[in-house]
């Protein structure tokens, strides 16, 4: 499983309160295999501050942030296992521990956009990219 924190940030010297309307996706994408996509859908369930909810509305002062947080299971859309492609050649000298073998490090893009509020459109995130090692 992977973990993916995501954080938005009131950079403006004004507060944003409004009514509450929490729906965005994260789009991940396999950089050497860019047909291998996952996309995952945030909730209000993903929230991390959702005691900054009040009758409804979300509060945010500048400089204060909201997080969600998610677990990707490595699988794509079209439910496809990512680590069953990845290169584990010459698996008996790639060690990465005790009885454990490694693949090739890949790397993965991450495009992020979510909407807190009902009348403000959504934000995005510049696209950012991460390395991960797969195991057996």
């Amino acid at each position: 499983m992977v973990r993916i924190v995501y954080s938005c940030e009131n950079v403006f010297d004004e507060v944003f309160q409004d009514s509450v309307n929490v729906h965005g996706t994260l789009r991940i994408t396999w950089k050497r295999k860019p047909v291998r996509t996952r996309t995952i859908y945030l909730t209000i369930s993903n929230m991390r501050e959702r005691e900054l909810i009040s009758n409804g509305k979300l509060l945010l002062t500048p400089g204060q942030s909201v997080s969600f947080e998610t677990f990707w299971n490595l699988k794509g859309d079209d439910s496809l296992y990512f680590p069953l492609e990845m290169n584990f050649d010459n698996i008996r000298k790639r060690k990465c521990g005790l009885n454990i073998s490694c693949s090739d490090p890949e790397e993965f893009v991450i495009e992020a956009s979510v909407n807190l509020y009902d009348r403000v459109g959504f934000l995005t995130a510049p696209a950012d990219s991460f390395w991960f090692v797969g195991t057996i």
